[in-house]
């Protein structure tokens, strides 16, 4: 029983957090998904969070194309990137 209830409180944190994240700003969501908090998004940073970008999508958002997702970047895009499985 201990196990169903922890089982259950951690899917409600996480629905929560999930919930939390999608009604957040750009800003705010750019943070959630930048695991390693250096202020840039990578291809491997999105797919380690679960973020499935495409390639060709991800070089279209790199406008500057350094590899790197930078803030004002994802939020030009960031309804494109909200849309996308596993994205906020």
């Amino acid at each position: 029983m201990r196990n169903v209830i922890a089982a259950v409180a951690a899917v409600v944190a996480t629905t929560t957090l999930f919930t939390t994240a999608l009604e957040a700003s750009p800003r705010d969501r750019f943070i959630v998904l930048d695991a390693n908090a250096d202020g840039v998004l990578t291809q491997r940073e999105l797919n380690m969070v679960g973020c499935k970008i495409s390639p060709n999508l991800f070089k279209q958002i790199d406008s500057n194309g350094n590899g790197e997702i930078s803030l004002s970047e994802y939020r030009r895009f960031s309804r494109v990137i909200k849309s996308q499985p596993g994205c906020i």
